[in-house]
């Protein structure tokens, strides 16, 4: 009895070996950016962070703050910078030395980030990567330089014709080898502070070259408060014993063109688009007018790596209908005028109230003829073929027919920035049967294969913020040819070829009907 309970084991292994080079063990369907945990790991604090040496550290793995210590001797500039997908997380990078003073960081809203510093002694020099902790990948570069062979990223800006074009922001880690030129357009009062030394003097000239005013010294940094006596261009000079020194430069408006716009009363009109160069230093209001069963859109961009804003809509009586929340690197909400008279709405931006950059975004968007389509028990009818222009403002459900031993092919096309997703929905109970998630082609695709005459139920989902997809629904006949009558034509699935299927079956029943015999 135990050798026929023996056989009978090794031909139910045998037949599940046989399955196992049949079946396809499946493929990784992690998207294209995102990267699994590298090799530095576990490096999420100061303490254990990983050491490392100079060099070029590709595909790293941002699923959570990551250390890293790198030696440097008397005198040396260590240069760390980051570059990474800008769409896809907002990664901040800073500098620390061995006592955990933090000597320098970058927190924009760029898809690059670079720090530098000198060090006076020996020691481990210590950079924390943090950001939005979604498994995308970035490359981290780190260079050590001499002092004095290192220079930024605006050389060679050494005389006027040559001067670098800025824009009012902050720039860190600038190099003092030779006089530093600057071009400027300025349309309001400024300020500038140039900080980390006191042995460099700066100076502002007209965009005729001649020298207006140098800056004052205010303890152990530089500045300038300005009010313009023209729109246009203007050139910053900063000089001093060339020996390759860093500084940061901090250039600021001390108010924006939308001022002033403290209270709903006196809200700035705000057009539908882009509008940028805006500053949080005190309340700010916006007004927009709303056509009836209009419904529009806001973000806010700013730094959230370094400040916290907050986004809301009110009525004409200051009555708050919403307020915005955080998506990425900006808020968003989006308010449907349900009157049946056009009206203002009013957008209110606070902060800190102390000077940080903001942009704002205001569109109007609208819905498609498949709405109310919100689950899986109220989904659309699509017929095959192509429908545009459609629209992610919610989770959009949609069925179509399929007959038996027939292909539904579902194709979305949307912006390569977009992030929907593709589901195919389990129409007995709304549960997911298979996905596939934007990535940088901006094409979604699904094979749905079904037994019997069936509706095929899928889902378009995302941020909901209005992005705009096509659909393109492809009805196939039977890939394989088979007679549709024949109840075997229909057992295939994606991936297990029709030959494989008859095979292991009909070893599973010669190898059951052998043992039963024996047995």
């Amino acid at each position: 009895m135990k050798k026929k309970n023996k056989k009978l084991k090794l031909s139910i292994l045998f037949m599940a070996l046989m399955l196992a080079s049949i079946v396809p063990l499946g493929t990784n369907n992690v998207s294209a950016s995102t990267v699994p945990e590298d090799g530095y790991e576990e490096n999420d604090d100061f303490w254990s962070a990983s050491e490392i040496s100079p060099g070029l550290y590709p595909n790293l793995c941002q699923g959570d703050e990551d250390w890293f210590n790198v030696s440097i001797g008397v005198d040396e500039v260590i240069k760390v910078s980051i570059t990474f997908d800008g769409d896809q997380n907002n990664i901040q990078l800073e500098l620390y030395d061995n006592m955990q003073n933090m000597r320098d960081f970058s927190w924009t809203l760029e898809n690059y980030e670079y720090v530098a510093w000198i060090s006076d002694v020996p020691q481990s020099v210590y950079i924390k990567i943090r950001g939005d902790n979604n498994e995308e990948a970035y490359d981290m570069n780190v260079e050590i330089f001499a002092k004095g062979a290192y220079d930024d990223d605006y050389e060679e800006n050494d005389d006027f014709p040559s001067a670098s074009e800025i824009y009012p922001n902050f720039f860190n880690s600038l190099v003092n080898n030779d006089p530093d030129y600057y071009k400027i357009y300025i349309d309001s009062d400024f300020s500038i502070n140039i900080y980390n030394t006191s042995i460099l003097s700066a100076q502002l000239y007209s965009n005729y070259y001649g020298l207006i005013t140098d800056f004052s010294i205010e303890g152990s940094y530089l500045k300038l408060d300005w009010i313009p006596s023209y729109t246009g261009d203007y050139y910053i000079v900063v000089f001093g014993t060339d020996l390759g020194d860093l500084y940061d430069m901090d250039i600021w408006m001390t108010d924006d063109w939308a001022e002033p716009n403290d209270f709903l009363s006196d809200a700035t009109n705000l057009g539908f688009g882009y509008h940028s160069g805006l500053i949080q230093k005190d309340i700010d209001w916006y007004e927009v007018w709303i056509e009836p069963y209009n419904k529009f859109e806001i973000k806010l961009f700013y730094d959230t790596g370094y400040t916290e804003m907050y986004l809301e809509i009110y009525d004409e009586y200051e009555g708050l209908l919403t307020d915005g929340y955080n998506e990425g690197d900006h808020k968003y909400l989006s308010w449907t005028n349900n009157d049946d008279y056009g009206r203002n709405f009013y957008i209110k931006i606070t902060g800190n109230d102390i000077r940080y950059w903001y942009n704002i975004e205001l569109n109007l968007i609208g819905d498609d003829d498949f709405e109310d389509n919100d689950d899986w028990y109220s989904a659309s009818y699509i017929d095959s073929g192509e429908h545009n222009p459609l629209y992610n403002l919610d989770d959009d459900y949609y069925k179509f027919r399929v007959d038996r031993g027939e292909t539904g092919i579902i194709l979305i096309q949307c912006d390569s920035q977009a992030s929907l997703y593709l589901e195919e929905i389990n129409s007995g109970d709304g549960s997911t049967l298979n996905s596939d998630y934007s990535t940088d082609d901006g094409l979604l695709e699904l094979h749905i294969y079904v037994d019997f005459d069936d509706y095929v139920g899928f889902a378009v989902k995302g941020n909901n913020l209005g992005e705009e997809y096509s659909i393109e629904i492809i009805i196939e006949g039977d890939q394989n040819g088979n007679d549709n009558n024949d109840p075997f034509a229909n057992l295939e699935i994606p991936g297990f070829p029709m030959v494989g299927t008859v095979f292991v079956i009909s070893t599973f029943a010669v190898i059951f009907f052998v043992n039963k015999k024996k047995l």
